[in-house]
């Protein structure tokens, strides 16, 4: 079954996705430049989408001398728009128009968001067992997101020991909803 985490696994997977919504077909070269990603960086991203089963190949084998065109499937097109809509969403929250903080925050940071959405706060602890993220990953997901004004956190006192909660922003909350339409999308896509 397919997740968010699938998506957040190379950092600039969904800059791809969305460079590829705007204008498809494109190269693997014409991605780098528009994207400003690194080329390791797009051929993760691609071999992920075409997982996901939404992005392929145009030429079933590559040829040598000539670029290798990625085209969108149906499906991917209709995930790549509400990716679109992510990214208008994080323009209109930042107010900038560099917005790769947002697109490339550490893994587990999506995953983050889209369980406080659904539950309403989430712990480090929680981060960990129920996510699945390791510790680090955990702590610096919830730093960077903190950082950008999308989770803030109370502390809660327990016996001997406090711990934090952390919960969605109203900035935050506009962005986990979008979130969760891509992670239900993926889930459904997955579980066929």
């Amino acid at each position: 079954m397919f997740t968010i985490r699938d998506l957040e696994k190379p950092k600039g997977c969904i800059k791809v996705l969305a460079h590829l919504t705007k204008s498809q077909p494109m190269c693997i070269s014409e991605i780098m430049r528009s994207a400003g990603l690194s080329q390791g960086v797009v051929y993760s991203s691609l071999v992920t989408l075409r997982e996901l089963d939404v992005a392929r190949r145009l030429q079933s084998e590559p040829i040598r001398g000539r670029a290798n065109l990625c085209t969108l499937t149906e499906w991917g097109c209709q995930l790549g728009y509400i990716v679109l809509g992510i990214i208008d969403t994080v323009r209109e929250i930042s107010g900038r128009f560099n917005i790769d903080p947002y697109l490339t925050m550490p893994a587990g940071s999506f995953s983050v968001l889209v369980h406080i959405y659904r539950n309403g706060s989430i712990t480090p602890g929680d981060a960990v067992s129920k996510l699945a993220l390791c510790s680090g990953s955990a702590t610096s997901a919830l730093r960077e997101l903190r950082r950008l004004g999308l989770v803030y956190f109370r502390k809660k006192k327990r016996f001997r020991r406090t711990e934090k909660v952390y919960r969605l922003t109203e900035d935050g909350e506009y962005l986990a909803s979008y979130l969760d339409i891509v992670d239900m999308a993926l889930q459904w896509k997955g579980g066929r």
